[in-house]
């Protein structure tokens, strides 16, 4: 009941999403508010993809709904007296493209070692890093594997 009176009270403030601020927008996301988030996504759609294309290489659009995901569950964390809400979009989708960057890597590695059947030290010699930096990868890809799959709906 609390929720559906703060996201009517946000509704209400952002009444033009077009014309509401970015910080605005933020809030009312925060409680829920689905021509807020739109609204965002409008405004940030472009950019979030360009920073995403630099950091990671290559234009990702899944990559960009994954930001879009977190956006709209970690809105309530957003806190304007700490930092512009242009700021706090693009520190996350920096942490989101950097994680992305990790998983390709661990992604490989577990690939190469389940479906190519490869020992590590051979991935070592074939990706042309240390046996060291493949273990890690191996592991956190794993950890990362099992967490994800805990997360998918029965």
């Amino acid at each position: 009941m609390i929720s559906q009176q703060l996201q009517a009270q946000a509704e209400t403030r952002i009444a033009a999403p077009s014309r509401a601020s970015d910080a605005d927008l933020l809030q009312a996301i925060g409680v829920g508010s689905e021509p807020a988030f739109e609204e965002l996504r409008h405004r940030y759609h472009r950019a979030i993809e360009r920073a995403f294309r630099s950091i990671v290489g290559i234009d990702l659009e899944d990559c960009a709904r994954e930001v879009f995901v977190r956006i709209w569950r970690k809105a309530p964390l957003y806190d304007r007296r700490r930092g512009s809400a242009p700021a706090w979009l693009l520190t996350l989708t920096r942490r989101t493209a950097l994680n992305v960057r990790r998983p390709e890597r661990e992604r490989s590695v577990v690939e190469l070692a389940y479906f190519d059947d490869l020992s590590q030290s051979r991935i070592a010699a074939e990706l042309g890093v240390p046996l060291g930096s493949v273990k890690s990868w191996t592991r956190r890809g794993l950890n990362r594997l099992v967490t994800l799959l805990a997360e998918e709906p029965e």
